[in-house]
């Protein structure tokens, strides 16, 4: 319920001179209203289904366990939901959970596939970690600088260290989602930043409609799933964990010559110097800003990273042999 009474506050906070805000004020309503006749207090939140859909019903048992129960009004479902847990019957409660401790397990993972999820869907737009932030810098009469996504933010949810979301944030997420699923983009005179924001596309749901602040917290809980083209496939390689560990020994070079990060840093892509502008701010946000790395910019970052610490040894050397 603390998200249902977040979502009142935001409601009150949405700007009244936005075209978009209408819409989000609405669907805040919903977030924010309470249980209804039938005693579906938040289905809507979950599972952002409309009137005369499979709704679903978070009820606590007498045993104390979290159950839901499934109510239908007709046939209609979404094509990308699926929900957790197994139904045995159309009729019988879904436990969710069998202890507290398991709950948490499945939303640790949700939160997981969910930044891995974001990261598909950035890389597929050919934004670094900044765009979202420079474009809503660049053009505050299509995203208010109450819904930027700031790249600190970003990084955060992609690498899954947002232990309690707040509902800020997928209203944020819905109103980027909605401005790449306008024509206008705004006016924004960087031209790189330009070339980016007009190759994103949004999340759609299936009848075209892009997703709203529902569905990302949906998506957010492991409620929803993505589209296929973009959704984490299972044996997908930890690049967050090898990112860490090149980060790391980044950080740990760094400390030991008593160097600026942003010094070492120059020092290091001043070694590759065929390096294309994407690929250095990529490396730089990984080294430096904790973004998780690409396959082919992860190799690259690799191999700059040694003949780094190669060029740090032998000056270390060199400085010895001048003492003596």
């Amino acid at each position: 319920m603390r998200f249902l009474r977040l979502c009142a506050r935001d409601r009150r906070e949405l700007p009244s001179v936005h075209p978009v805000s209408d819409g989000l004020r609405q669907v805040v309503d919903v977030l924010g209203c309470p249980a209804e006749s039938d005693g579906l207090p938040w289905n809507r939140a979950c599972h952002g289904h409309k009137r005369g859909e499979t709704e679903t019903a978070v009820t606590a048992g007498s045993d104390g366990m979290t159950t839901a129960g499934h109510h239908h009004r007709n046939s209609a479902r979404p094509f990308s939901a699926h929900r957790s847990g197994a139904l045995a019957s159309q009729n019988e409660p879904l436990r969710l959970s069998g202890t507290m401790q398991d709950l948490h397990h499945q939303l640790e993972q949700a939160r997981r596939t969910f930044g891995r999820f974001l990261r598909n869907w950035r890389k597929s737009n050919g934004w670094v970690i900044t765009t979202p932030q420079d474009w809503a810098k660049a053009c505050p009469d299509i995203i208010p600088p109450g819904f930027r996504v700031s790249s600190g933010q970003w990084a955060n949810l992609e690498n899954a260290q947002v232990k309690q979301a707040q509902p800020s944030t997928f209203l944020q997420l819905a109103l980027l989602n909605q401005a790449l699923a306008n024509k206008k983009r705004g006016a924004i005179r960087d031209e790189l930043l330009r070339e980016r924001v007009n190759a994103g596309q949004p999340i759609r749901k299936a009848d075209g409609t892009p997703w709203g602040p529902e569905d990302w917290f949906a998506c957010y809980i492991g409620n929803l799933k993505g589209p296929d083209e973009l959704w984490p496939r299972e044996q997908e390689p930890d690049l967050a964990e090898q990112s860490a560990q090149l980060r790391s020994l980044f950080t740990a070079l760094v400390e030991q010559h008593k160097l600026r990060p942003i010094t070492a840093m120059v020092q290091l892509l001043s070694l590759a110097t065929d390096l294309s502008t994407d690929q250095q701010m990529a490396i730089e946000g990984g080294l430096l800003q904790e973004e998780v790395l690409a396959d082919s910019d992860l190799a690259i970052a690799e191999e700059l990273l040694r003949r780094w610490q190669q060029s740090l040894t032998s000056e270390m050397a060199g400085a010895g042999k001048r003492r003596r």
